[in-house]
């Protein structure tokens, strides 16, 4: 069982060190960040025992071994509850994968400042609420 905190964990799986950095600042004034650099690395990171994370963002192409796809993919087995983000440059391309991975967004790169840190907080409060709604038996009606 994970240790009650206020602070969201999110990993964040990006190859491109810049990137990486610019995405880990932006997110790290608000959320408990996690940088893994390839996707095996990711995925190690999410089969540690306390690997949980409210979110998974990662890019969809890592270079060399797993893609952000298949990060995605996995991180939905392992942890059906948390938000899974994917980063991509050409949307068409790479549009099929976001549906075989299920991922939750598809975030287009390079996004604006604050871009990612505000659409992650309104997923975390739609999420929110959702349950809160649940639990007192009224059904929202889906997006």
């Amino acid at each position: 069982m994970r240790a009650y905190t206020t602070t969201r964990r999110v990993l964040l799986v990006e190859d491109n060190e810049l990137v990486l950095k610019a995405l880990a600042s932006e997110l790290g004034q608000v959320y408990e960040v996690v940088e893994a650099r390839t996707g095996e690395e990711a995925l190690a990171l999410l089969a540690q025992p306390g690997g949980f994370f409210d979110a998974i963002v990662s890019d969809y192409d890592l270079g060399m071994g797993a893609s952000g796809a298949e990060v995605l993919e996995r991180a939905r087995r392992r942890l059906p509850s948390s938000l899974c983000v994917l980063l991509v440059g050409a949307v068409r391309r790479e549009l099929p994968v976001v549906e075989a991975c299920m991922a939750d967004l598809l975030v287009k790169k390079p996004a604006r400042p604050g871009y990612l840190v505000a659409t992650l907080r309104r997923q975390f409060l739609s999420k929110s609420l959702r349950h809160q709604a649940a639990d007192l038996g009224v059904a929202l009606p889906s997006r």
